[in-house]
C-alpha cells in the first residue's frame, strides 16, 4: 500500500506539477530547459532531496524486515535496477511491476532451492532483457525509424547463451566442487573485465588510477 501510495504521489508530481515539469524538461535537454528560465542546480537538488526521501520510506521497511549492513548497498542497487528495467525506464508503474516480477522469481526460486533465490531473480531479469530490451512497459515513444542492432545469427547466439547459462545456474547439483570453483574464478575476473570495457570503452573514462591502486597493491 505504501508502495502504490508513494508511486501514485510521484506519477501526480511529475504530470501535473510545476516542478514536475521541470524535473522532465531538465532530464530531456538541461541545456534548452537553463534558457528556459529553469535552474538546473536548483532542480537537482530537490531531484536529491525527494530521492533521498522516497529511499527513506524503503529503508525503514527494510529495516523492520533484516538487519542493515554498510555493505548492503550494492545488492539492493542490484535488484532496483533489475527492477526498473524489467519495468522500463521512465515508467513509474512498471517499476512496481517490475518489483513485483522479481520478487515473485526470487520467491519461487527459494521454495525450489535455498541457494536459487537470487539467481531466479537475475534469470528473469535476463529473460525480459532478451524478450524485451525497453521492458515491459517503456514510457519513451517509439522513434519514427528503427536501427536494427540484431540479427538472426544474433539472437541465436543470445538464445544459446541463455541455456548456456540455466547449464551453468544447475551445475551446483551435479559438477565437482573443483570445478565449479575453476568456473567462479573465470567468471567473476570476465565481470571485472566488462566493468572496465564498460568503464573505459563505452564510458570514455580514461583514468588509470584504479589500475595503479590495484598493481602497486598486488606487487607489494
Amino acid at each position: 500500500a505504501t508502495a502504490v501510495g508513494v508511486i501514485g504521489a510521484l506519477q501526480w508530481l511529475f504530470y501535473r506539477t510545476a516542478l514536475g515539469r521541470a524535473f522532465r524538461a531538465t532530464a530531456d535537454d538541461h541545456r534548452t530547459a537553463q534558457l528556459m528560465g529553469i535552474d538546473n542546480r536548483r532542480v537537482y537538488a530537490l531531484a536529491m532531496a525527494l530521492a533521498t526521501a522516497v529511499v527513506a520510506v524503503a529503508g525503514i521497511y527494510l529495516a523492520i524486515r533484516s538487519g542493515i549492513g554498510p555493505s548492503d548497498g550494492p545488492q539492493r542497487l542490484l535488484c532496483a535496477f533489475e527492477a526498473v528495467a524489467i519495468g522500463g525506464l521512465g515508467s513509474l508503474w512498471g517499476t512496481l511491476a517490475g518489483g513485483m516480477i522479481l520478487g515473485v522469481a526470487q520467491a519461487v526460486g527459494l521454495w525450489l532451492d535455498p541457494g536459487w533465490g537470487a539467481v531466479s531473480g537475475h534469470l528473469a531479469f535476463l529473460l525480459v532483457v532478451v524478450l524485451r530490451p525497453n521492458g515491459l512497459f517503456p514510457k519513451t515513444r517509439a522513434p519514427a525509424f528503427r536501427v536494427e542492432i540484431g540479427s538472426r545469427a544474433s539472437r541465436i547466439a543470445g538464445a544459446l547463451v541463455v541455456l548456456l547459462l540455466i547449464a551453468g545456474c544447475s551445475m551446483p547439483f551435479w559438477a565437482e566442487p573443483a570445478r565449479l570453483r575453476g568456473l567462479a574464478e573465470f567468471f567473476y575476473v570476465l565481470a571485472l573485465a566488462q566493468m572496465w570495457n564498460l568503464l573505459a570503452g563505452y564510458g570514455g573514462m580514461v583514468s588509470i588510477g584504479q589500475q595503479a591502486f590495484v598493481g602497486i597493491g598486488g606487487y607489494t
